[in-house]
């Protein structure tokens, strides 16, 4: 059973990327957690896609088939390479 469906989630409140505000989110990333996050339309869930835990977890919160594969986010395609 999931965090979430336990009832262990955490919030935050969205800050500038470099305030220090933003270190329980880098801990609870690195640590497995699922995090939302915007985009332009939808609110996005996400995880470190080096975790398998984490990513199992994505999976199941979405309800989503592993053969499925996921959306991979990046600022470019070098950070892209060591998934395809």
């Amino acid at each position: 059973m999931s965090d979430i469906q336990n009832g262990n989630v955490n919030t935050f409140t969205p800050v500038e990327a470099n305030s220090p505000e933003v270190d329980p989110v880098i801990a609870a990333f690195q640590a497995g957690s699922l995090l939302v996050y915007p985009t332009e339309a939808v609110m996005g869930i996400g995880c470190d896609p080096d975790n398998e835990a984490a990513v199992n977890a994505l999976l199941e919160i979405k309800q989503r088939p592993v053969e499925k594969g996921v959306i991979l986010i990046a600022a470019n395609y070098s950070q892209l390479l060591p998934y395809v």
